[in-house]
This record gives structure tokens, sequence and C-alpha cells, in this order.
């Protein structure tokens, strides 16, 4: 039988879960609807105000694509990344495997 003190703190921690899932509210999915986001309109300047008279430059590291590709610009792709288990890594990881086994063998 569970004691009465037992059965009110899981009566308390299930009221506790319960109203805490309500609180929580959903996010404004439309068009912004969040504070300070621009969402897909971030390659675009915002508009000068009496405060800021000058133009904001558009934002240039975003994770919405900018559409406009140079071709002078472009990089060459990056070099090939060792594997895991070569450098540091690698010399790590076979020690650990080698003082495995011999301390397996050795007892």
């Amino acid at each position: 039988m569970i004691s009465r003190s037992s059965r009110f703190a899981v009566l308390f921690a299930g009221l506790f879960l319960a109203f805490s899932m309500v609180t929580a509210d959903y996010a404004e999915a439309r068009r912004g609807g969040s504070f300070g986001s621009r969402g897909t309109r971030t390659f675009q300047s915002v508009p000068p105000t009496r405060t800021a008279p000058q133009p904001a430059a558009p934002v240039e590291r975003s994770m919405t694509p900018n559409t406009t590709t140079n071709n002078a610009a472009r990089q060459t792709p990056a070099a090939h990344r060792p594997g895991m288990f070569s450098g540091l890594g690698g010399s790590m990881m076979r020690g650990l495997l080698l003082g495995g086994l011999i301390g397996l063998l050795l007892g």
C-alpha cells in the first residue's frame, strides 16, 4: 500500500507536469510574427528611419541562401578530410584497444 505522503507527492508531480505543459504558447508562423526575425527577407535592407537615416546593409551570413550568385566569387572545394582513425584520435583509439587486449590477456 502506498503511503499518504508518497501518494500526495505523485499527485503533485502529475499536476505540475500537466499544468506546465498548458502554459507553453505556440510560436506564430506568420510573416513578421516573431520579434526581430526577418524570415525570408534576410537579403533585403531595412528602410531608413528618423533614428537611423542611413540605410542598413543586408545580412550577409544567413541560413537563407543568396539567390544571386557570382561565378567569379566561387571558391575551390575544400580539401578531403582524413578519416576518423588518423591523427591523434586514431592513436588514442589504437592505444586503448591494445591496452584493453593486453589487459584481457594478462588478467
